[in-house]
């Protein structure tokens, strides 16, 4: 990180930025290591991910000598705006994972490193090959390689696999209409809420899912916004159709990930949609053993399964004084960042495939119904333009996906007003972005 990297200046996020950055290591001198600042995200359990990810830094300061990495865990509250106002203050530090958009943002303002001769040392070395098809490219923006990607958290719908015998439910829905006469048959034979998921932020993500299940994205293959259509009224009429039937709970539009969890543990819910579970799974509850993941299904317009699927990357900021320290860093954490995964609580897989075989997730029925239903048909988030866009990051950071599921659980009736709002956000943010 450069020198000028703790002066923040009157910010709005100075307070946080400072706590962010204290503690961080003086800066190298003859002979000494380069001391490069890792921001990683709080992508697991609270308990158990940022142990996972200091054993590893510890690892990788042991093997290099001559490089010395300090980790810190950054908040997802306010993520965007945090990242932003660091880089655009000059407080940006070496090396970070976070938003599925960091790589196309900051590449656009030129505050990324080029990671391409890591994609080269890779091709030679026939490890590219582990990647996602088309993950490496997504994350190019203007002739560089912004970013690498590392973890594959698919959204799904997690089912109780006791209650589904319990009701004699054998075949697992491929429609929604099939979907929804599961709910039914949940709703009159137990007392359980069929469905539940996030109104707040993370309810955005099942909103995209649920337009990818449909068959639409946010624009379509080139690119241009198209939010006002035929197949986002069925995703809005859907979600109407639970939350009038009273498939979702009736507080959906309150309810938080760690409500979702709450009501699984509790034995107050038979579904969810979201995350993968792993915070319920490794809770001990003998809930976590009847947990399955369903396999994708289809919308109403008839369109193939899809679920939504991250795929978010790490990168490294030109801002640092050691550009190709960073380098040797994020090759070698993508190499060997299994742990993260495995000892983390993380609600995601490695973006390396060949770490999927471990026991790890073959031996959990519920991470491998996860591996075998929802991965196969994982979605980027940008389908089906193939690759990120500028606007995206506001899209996502000011949650407008979000937005438009809060107007129907809150009541609006008008399809027209809502997709005529969110349709106006989204367009001026490719507007801006121009």
């Amino acid at each position: 990180m450069k020198k000028g990297a703790k002066v923040i200046g009157s910010m709005v996020c100075a307070g946080l930025l400072a706590g962010m950055l204290g503690g961080t290591s003086v800066w190298a001198e003859a002979g000494e290591p380069a001391e490069l600042v890792f921001w990683d995200m709080m992508w697991g359990r609270s308990d158990l991910y940022p142990a996972a990810v200091n054993k590893l830094v510890e690892q990788f300061n042991e093997e290099h000598e001559d490089i010395h990495v300090t980790a810190q865990m950054i908040p997802w509250d306010n993520f965007y705006q945090n990242f932003l106002t660091a880089v655009t203050s000059g407080a940006a530090p070496d090396i970070s994972t976070g938003g599925f958009s960091q790589s196309t943002q900051y590449a656009a303002m030129e505050e990324l490193v080029d990671l391409s001769s890591i994609v080269d040392e890779w091709t030679q070395e026939g490890f590219l090959d582990e990647f996602p098809e088309g993950s490496i490219a997504l994350h190019q923006y203007d002739g560089i390689q912004a970013g690498i990607p590392w973890i594959c958290d698919p959204r799904c719908i997690t089912y109780r696999a006791d209650v589904f015998e319990e009701l004699g439910i054998e075949e697992m829905p491929a429609t929604w209409e099939e979907f929804l006469a599961i709910c039914e048959k949940i709703k009159t034979e137990t007392d359980m809420i069929p469905l539940v998921f996030s109104g707040d932020r993370d309810g955005a993500q099942v909103f995209l899912s649920m337009m990818f299940e449909n068959g639409v994205g946010i624009t379509d293959e080139h690119a241009v916004p198209d939010f006002a259509n035929e197949k986002v009224d069925g995703v809005l009429d859907y979600i109407r159709t639970l939350y009038d039937n009273g498939y979702i709970a009736e507080s959906t539009a309150s309810f938080g990930e760690s409500d979702v969890d709450s009501m699984l543990l509790s034995g107050k819910a038979a579904m969810c949609y979201g995350a993968l579970r792993t915070t319920v799974y490794n809770s001990g509850d003998p809930v976590a053993d009847t947990l399955r993941v369903m396999p994708c299904i289809s919308g109403a317009q008839g369109a193939e399964p899809r679920t939504l699927m991250w795929v978010n990357p790490i990168v490294a900021y030109s801002q640092t004084e050691y550009p190709e320290e960073c380098k040797v860093f994020i090759k070698w954490w993508i190499e060997h960042m299994n742990p993260l995964f495995t000892t983390g609580g993380i609600n995601g897989y490695p973006s390396v495939k060949s770490m999927l075989s471990d026991e790890y997730y073959q031996s959990k029925e519920y991470i491998k119904s996860c591996v075998d239903n929802a991965v196969p048909c994982g979605t980027v988030p940008v389908w089906p333009n193939a690759n990120l866009y500028e606007a995206w990051s506001v899209i996502e950071g000011e949650n407008y996906l979000g937005m438009a599921l809060q107007e129907v659980v809150t009541g609006n009736t008008d399809n027209k007003a809502i997709e005529e709002k969110i349709g106006t956000l989204i367009q001026q943010a490719f507007e801006d972005a121009e």
